[in-house]
């Protein structure tokens, strides 16, 4: 029988590989046993999103609620656009990105994929605390 320590390695080398981080210099990503393409991923996301009608009326209320009383048309048009894609992604994906307004910037592609990168990095290492901590 191996030990504690062997063991533990054994299988923190199965979560590494089943997360998808054994080579992140490739594009794509393991959620929840699935592969993606993040660029792709946030592409469709962001292309989706401009496609389609916007809720201002609820971005407003969502400003509104968050203290911004008086919020301009580009920061409302900015939120729902940015509520829209995050909902893509959550839909295609099955991860929470509801609570990453304002977390992931989509100004650019590039800073979009790193910030669902740094996201999903964030979403590993919570699984995995817990999993160490539940294994202990």
């Amino acid at each position: 029988m191996r030990n504690h320590t062997e063991w533990f390695q054994a299988t923190r080398a199965k979560l590494t590989q089943f997360e998808g981080e054994a080579d992140m210099g490739n594009k794509k990503r393991q959620i929840q046993g699935a592969q993606y393409d993040v660029t792709a991923l946030v592409l469709e996301a962001m292309a989706a999103a401009d496609t389609q009608v916007l809720d201002t009326e609820a971005a407003r209320q969502s400003l509104a609620y968050m203290g911004r009383t008086n919020p301009t048309d580009e920061q409302v048009a900015r939120y729902a656009r940015e509520t829209a894609i995050l909902a893509v992604l959550s839909r295609e994906t099955g991860a929470n990105f509801s609570n990453q307004i304002g977390k992931i910037d989509f100004s650019s592609i590039e800073t979009a994929v790193a910030g669902v990168n740094s996201y999903l990095n964030r979403r590993n290492a919570g699984h995995r605390a817990r999993w160490t901590a539940n294994h202990r």
